[in-house]
């Protein structure tokens, strides 16, 4: 879990559309990028379920989360949740706001968190320029 949460980190440190939110100014549009790189992992444990009702309710919170909708106004434009099914047995919902992401985007994003995630859980810095 600390991995995870520390590639996220890495990821929004990496990527100033991570860390940005949309207001007005003098009824003019507004950028604005933080300098805040934290992005939250919720937590949520299912392992009080039965195991087959486990996958289902990770499905109804995955669908959840995604029609959540975002403020545009307050960051970040993404939202992560571990959802833990068994000890060893993990979901990561990750939802972002299309402001801030694409199909292009997210191929780029999943594949630097999965090699940010594979060496910080080795304990080696990032393996990313």
């Amino acid at each position: 879990v600390a991995a995870l949460e520390g590639s996220l980190t890495a990821l929004a440190a990496r990527h100033d559309a991570l860390r940005t939110s949309f207001g007005a100014q003098d009824g003019r549009p507004l950028q604005l990028i933080s300098k805040d790189a934290v992005l939250p992992l919720a937590r949520v444990s299912l392992t009080a379920l039965p195991v087959e009702a486990r996958e289902a309710e990770a499905s109804r919170l995955a669908q959840e989360e995604a029609r959540r909708p975002f403020d545009l106004t307050r960051g970040p434009l993404v939202r992560a949740t571990l959802l833990t099914l068994e000890e060893r047995t993990h979901v990561l919902v990750l939802v972002m706001h299309h402001a801030v992401s694409d199909g292009t985007s997210m191929a780029v994003l999943v594949r630097e968190v999965s090699a940010l995630y594979a060496a910080l859980r080795e304990g080696q810095p990032s393996p990313l320029p």
